[in-house]
C-alpha cells in the first residue's frame, strides 16, 4: 500500500513571515471569495481573477471598501519614486510658504515696533513744543522728562526699551546727569542679559557706557572692571571688528589719561587705532580722529612732544572738516594743544588756544558741564603763571563756582584743581588767609578720594608750602595742622 506523502511543517518564523505577507488586499479578496453569503461573493471566477490581477498590479481592489485615502495609498505604492519627488516638492513649497508667512509676521511686528518707538520719540519732540505742552522746553529737558515715561510706554516690551534706555543713558552721560544715566544703563544691561544673553551688543554697549559713568563718578576701580568685562564679552563673541570695540578701547585709554597713567593710556589707544583702522563711515572716521588726539595727549604726557604734535596735526583737520562750526571733541584738541604749547614755552599761543577751547565748549554745552570746567581751570592757571591776575581771577572763580554746582555731594579732583587755581590767585594777590581757606577745602576733599592725579596733589602741596611761608593768624594755624 502506497503511503501518502505529507508536507513537512514550516518553521514558526517562516510561517509567521508568510502569514504577515497575506494581509491587506489579498486577505480581503480571500474573505470575499469565501463569504458565507453567496450574494457577497465574487460573481464569477473571472471577477475573482480580475481582482487578484488588480492586487498584483498595486491597484485598488473591489474587495476593499472604497475611499479617497485608500485610492491615494494604492497610487503611492504604484508610483513610489514619482510620489517621493512630488512629496519633496510639496514639502519645499510648504516650507517656503511657512518662511514667507513667518517673514511677513516678522515684518508686520517690526513695522509695529518701529511705529511704537517713533511714537515715543515724537512725543519727546512735542514735549519741547510750546504749542503742544503749554510752555517752552529745551530738547535736553524733554529727554530728561522722557526718562520717567519709559516704563509707562514700554512696560510690556522690555526688548524695545533696552535700545531706548541705552540711548537715554548715553545722552544723560554726555550732559553729566550721572545718577540718572546709571539707572537707565543698569536697567538696559539687566533686561538685555535676561532677554538676549550676556554677549548681546546691546548689553555690552550698556556695560561700556556704565563704565564711563563710573569714571566720571571718580570710581576708577569699578570703571576698569566694567570696561574689562565689556571687552571680554566682545572678544569671546567675535565683536572685535565693531565700532563699539574700538570706542571701548579708546574710553579705557581716556580713563588712564585722566589718571595720568600715560603708558597704559598709550597701550589701549594704540589698540583702538588698530581695531578701527579699516572703518570708512563718517562715524568711524570721527572716532579714529578722536583716538589719534587722545594718543597725542598720551605722547605729550610721556614727553614725546614731536609725536604729540604730529598726531594732533592728523586729528584736527578731520574734525574741522566734519564740524566746521566747532564740536566738543575739537575743543578738546584745542585744549590739549594749548597745554602742549605751554610745555614748549609758547605761552601767548597757549593762552589763545585755551580761550578758543573754552569758548567752543561753552557753545557746545548749555550750562554747567565738566567739559567746560576743565578748560576754564586750565585757562585760569595759565593766566596766573603769566601774571594776568584779572583774567586768572575771573576764570578761577567761575571754575570754583561751577565745580560746586557739579559736585554738590561727591567730590572730584577737577573740583580740587579749581580750588587750587583760585588759591594760587589769592596768594598772588597777597590774600593768604583767603588762600588758606581754599587750600583747607582742597585738602579735605583730597583726603576723601582714592584716585587723585599726581599733578593735582603736587600743585596743592606746592601752594600749601607757599602759603605757609607767610606768618601769622589763620595761616599759622593752618600750617601748624599740616605738620
Amino acid at each position: 500500500m502506497r503511503r501518502a506523502i505529507s508536507a513537512a511543517p514550516l518553521p514558526d518564523a517562516e510561517r509567521r513571515a508568510r502569514l504577515a505577507g497575506i494581509g491587506g488586499d489579498l486577505e480581503r479578496i480571500v474573505a470575499k471569495a469565501l463569504h458565507k453569503e453567496p450574494a457577497r461573493r465574487y460573481e464569477s471566477a473571472r471577477a475573482l481573477a480580475d481582482d487578484l490581477r488588480r492586487c498584483l498590479d498595486g491597484r485598488p481592489v473591489l474587495a476593499h471598501p472604497d475611499s479617497a485615502s485608500y485610492r491615494f495609498a494604492r497610487f503611492v505604492r504604484r508610483h513610489r519614486v514619482g510620489s517621493a519627488v512630488a512629496a519633496l516638492a510639496l514639502a519645499a513649497i510648504l516650507g517656503a510658504v511657512a518662511v514667507a508667512l513667518a517673514q511677513a509676521r516678522q515684518a508686520r511686528r517690526a513695522a509695529a515696533d518701529t511705529q511704537l518707538v517713533n511714537g515715543f520719540l515724537l512725543d519727546v519732540i512735542n514735549t519741547s513744543n510750546p504749542y503742544g505742552s503749554g510752555s517752552e522746553m529745551t530738547l535736553s529737558a524733554a529727554l530728561d522728562d522722557a526718562v520717567g515715561k519709559v516704563d509707562e510706554r514700554f512696560g510690556n516690551r522690555p526688548d524695545l526699551a533696552i535700545d531706548i534706555r541705552n540711548a537715554l543713558g548715553q545722552s544723560l552721560l554726555s550732559r553729566y546727569r550721572l545718577d540718572a544715566a546709571e539707572q537707565q544703563l543698569a536697567r538696559a544691561r539687566d533686561d538685555g542679559e535676561r532677554l538676549f544673553g550676556a554677549d548681546d551688543s546691546r548689553v555690552v554697549s550698556a556695560i561700556a557706557t556704565l563704565a564711563s559713568v563710573r569714571k566720571e563718578q571718580d570710581r576708577g576701580d569699578e570703571a576698569k572692571a566694567l570696561f574689562d568685562d565689556a571687552l571680554r564679552r566682545m572678544e569671546r563673541s567675535g565683536q572685535t571688528d565693531t565700532p563699539l570695540y574700538a570706542s571701548t578701547l579708546n574710553d579705557i585709554g581716556v580713563m588712564y589719561l585722566v589718571e595720568e597713567d600715560f603708558a597704559h593710556a598709550q597701550e589701549y589707544l594704540r589698540r583702538a587705532v588698530d581695531a578701527d583702522r579699516n572703518g570708512d563711515t563718517p562715524d568711524r572716521i570721527e572716532q579714529r580722529a578722536r583716538t589719534l588726539a587722545n594718543l597725542a595727549q598720551a605722547s605729550r604726557g610721556l614727553g614725546d612732544l614731536d609725536r604729540a604734535e604730529a598726531l594732533y596735526g592728523q586729528a584736527q583737520p578731520i574734525l574741522e572738516k566734519l564740524y566746521p562750526n566747532g564740536n566738543p571733541h575739537l575743543a578738546v584738541i584745542l585744549n590739549n594743544r594749548a597745554r602742549l604749547a605751554w610745555v614748549r614755552q609758547h605761552r601767548d599761543e597757549a593762552i589763545e588756544l585755551q580761550k578758543k577751547a573754552v569758548a567752543m565748549h561753552q557753545r557746545s554745552f548749555n550750562g554747567d558741564h565738566v567739559m567746560v570746567l576743565v578748560p576754564m581751570t586750565n585757562l585760569a592757571r595759565m593766566s596766573l603763571d603769566t601774571g594776568k591776575l584779572d583774567l586768572a581771577e575771573e576764570w578761577a572763580q567761575k571754575s570754583v563756582d561751577m565745580a560746586g554746582r557739579l559736585y554738590p555731594q561727591h567730590s572730584h579732583h577737577y573740583q580740587i584743581n579749581a580750588l587750587a587755581a583760585l588759591a594760587g590767585v589769592r596768594l598772588a594777590q597777597h590774600r593768604s588767609a583767603d588762600a588758606t581757606v581754599l587750600l583747607e577745602r582742597a585738602r579735605t576733599l583730597m583726603a576723601g578720594l582714592d584716585n587723585v592725579p599726581d599733578s593735582t596733589r603736587n600743585y596743592v602741596n606746592d601752594l600749601v608750602g607757599r602759603a605757609c611761608s607767610v606768618r601769622g593768624g589763620r595761616v599759622a594755624a593752618f600750617c601748624g595742622s599740616t605738620r
